[in-house]
């Protein structure tokens, strides 16, 4: 059990590893379809990471990574909630059975939480604090879509985030 837990554990974050979310991925997804039930999907990017480590070094980057992972880690308050580190400055909230209006919700108080954190990012031409970009995406759970497809909307709504100006969520289409 130690591990199982070990292997799928982010080391420098605690939270889920990519090898975690992944297998939840795939057992959310199943289960929204045979149940029709909700899931939503928020990708997560720390803006501008490159410019902090940059300014601040891969030490202190970390522990920016730690900060940032211990307030996404609070936000994600209901049982099944899955919070991981997807790679490198990129996380990922699941959210079993959480409508658009709920997913939606979870973005913005990570948001607020960001900001309330207010950890300084003196090479960020977005904030003078560390911010953050959330792409929110819902499973079409009557439709076939896989997990893969699904990563790929949050993913694209990330992305619109990050064009729209960044610190912010996009809900996708």
């Amino acid at each position: 059990a130690r591990l199982e837990e070990l292997s799928t554990t982010d080391a420098l974050t605690a939270l889920a590893n990519r090898r975690r979310f992944d297998a939840r991925l795939a057992e959310e997804v199943q289960r929204a379809h045979r149940h029709g039930t909700e899931l939503g999907l928020l990708m997560v990017d720390i803006d501008h990471f490159k410019r902090y480590n940059d300014l601040l070094g891969h030490p202190q980057g970390d522990v920016a990574l730690q900060a940032v992972a211990a307030v996404l880690a609070r936000q994600a308050r209901r049982p099944g909630e899955l919070v991981a580190r997807y790679g490198g400055e990129e996380f990922a909230l699941l959210l079993p059975h959480a409508g658009g209006p709920s997913a939606a919700t979870v973005a913005e108080r990570c948001l607020n939480a960001m900001t309330t954190l207010a950890l300084p990012h003196g090479a960020s031409p977005t904030a003078a604090h560390v911010t953050l970009s959330i792409g929110v995406a819902m499973l079409d759970a009557h439709g076939r879509e896989d997990g893969a497809a699904f990563v790929r909307r949050a993913d694209a709504a990330l992305y619109a985030a990050k064009a729209a100006g960044r610190a912010r969520s996009v809900m996708d289409e």
